[in-house]
């Protein structure tokens, strides 16, 4: 089914949503149709007729079993298979596993206590499947929590943020919850919600923010503001997503969290600095706010909020930066436009690493989006010659005198 912006528009295309859910969360439980109708017929003594397709069998299965989710799928209802089915994605299409990056097989590891062979994305989608059929949402929510709180320099990985937010999805602290708001999958970018960048560090270990010169207490009290004020418009306008939010019985108390505050700042301020040097993340609450604000609003509605706390003088940059697509400076975040060359980019970049192992990739990916691919392929077809061949060869470009009149003609002009 095609993933949009609008899932939450109406309850009709959400309901959609849930039962797509079930039908691939179903598929990837038991394989195929006939693993799952051998199972109804052993284990529930429930005839199927063989022609019946997946949207059938889950029909009369709810009909007759005396509680399908519990019986059949061993979950507590559609929302979680639909939490679960969303993770599956996310596992699938940003989870990488490459010679040059790997952060799938680092979390299937913590799991189950072994190394996946993963040759091929077929073999990422089978223990991605695993993943979610093996574990109910509870236990999962709780092993991210682990996983991503905890340095664990054994299994040799990249920091992973506590909080990711993909297509409709969020994780975090807060579990399994789905945003209001979309996130596409991007070729180079990140997928931790914007305000996480109040504690993260520059390339070279640097404090971005002055957290001895911010007002930290003003600042997240404006925060606090902005959220319950958004949630209430939300939920006002868009009845579906708060029918979804009460269903899974989320709540929000601003006098709670306001009461919190003050020992949450001080605490805060006190901690995060050692914490990001040991490799953990900050006082929890910190990463809860993340993961409401990825819920409610877009990035562009959080960077407008930080540039108004800036402007204000009541947060305060200590060092200038860019991080990933955001350039932050003292008068102010700008998230920069996608570039439509991000794709050929990536290949390029992916092709030469495969080549020349020993290149890193994400160096190299920069190198190519900073000259331009074209202009990339072209210093490699000067200086590097025996590399530009096998990339030809990798892309089937068999009419190699041709690409190599092409990029003449294009230096001649």
């Amino acid at each position: 089914m095609k993933r949009d912006n609008n899932l939450f528009q109406g309850e009709e295309e959400f309901q959609k949503f849930l039962k797509n859910s079930i039908i691939q969360y179903i598929k990837l439980k038991f394989q195929n149709k006939k693993g799952l109708i051998s199972f109804i017929e052993n284990k529930l003594d429930i005839k199927i007729p063989k022609t019946a397709n997946y949207t059938k069998i889950t029909d009369i299965l709810k009909e007759k079993s005396k509680d399908f989710y519990t019986d059949v799928l061993k979950v507590h209802s559609p929302l979680e298979i639909a939490h679960l089915y969303s993770f599956y994605r996310m596992l699938i299409n940003i989870f990488w596993e490459t010679t040059w990056i790997k952060t799938f097989s680092p979390f299937y590891k913590f799991l189950f206590n072994e190394e996946p062979e993963i040759k091929n994305r077929s073999d990422q989608r089978k223990y991605a499947a695993k993943i979610i059929t093996e574990f109910g949402q509870q236990e999962l929510q709780e092993k991210w929590i682990e996983y991503s709180s905890e340095p664990f320099p054994f299994l040799f990985r990249e920091t992973t943020t506590p909080v990711i937010h993909y297509e409709h999805l969020t994780i975090g602290p807060l579990g399994f919850l789905f945003s209001l708001h979309y996130r596409g999958k991007e070729i180079f970018g990140s997928y931790e919600p914007v305000l996480s960048i109040l504690v993260n560090t520059t390339p070279t270990g640097e404090d971005i923010f002055d957290w001895e010169e911010t007002d930290a207490f003003k600042v997240f009290s404006d925060i606090l503001k902005e959220l319950n004020r958004k949630i209430n418009e939300v939920t006002s306008s868009y009845p579906s997503y708060a029918n979804y939010l009460k269903s899974i019985g989320f709540e929000f108390s601003y006098s709670e969290w306001k009461n919190q505050l003050r020992d949450f700042v001080k605490d805060f301020v006190k901690l995060f600095k050692n914490q990001i040097k040991e490799d953990r993340i900050p006082p929890m609450m910190f990463h809860q706010m993340v993961q409401l604000t990825a819920m409610f609003f877009t990035d562009e509605e959080i960077i407008d909020l930080l540039n108004r706390l800036l402007a204000e003088e009541k947060l305060i940059v200590k060092s200038e930066t860019e991080i990933e697509d955001l350039k932050i400076t003292e008068g102010g975040i700008i998230k920069r436009p996608k570039s439509w060359l991000a794709r050929p980019a990536f290949e390029l970049a992916s092709d030469i690493a495969s080549i020349k192992s020993k290149k890193e990739f994400r160096d190299l990916l920069t190198d190519v989006l900073e000259n331009g691919t074209i202009k990339y392929l072209e210093q490699v077809y000067d200086k590097d010659f025996e590399t530009f061949r096998r990339i030809c060869i990798k892309k089937k470009l068999h009419k190699l005198a041709s690409l190599e009149k092409c990029l003449f003609r294009r230096r001649k002009r």
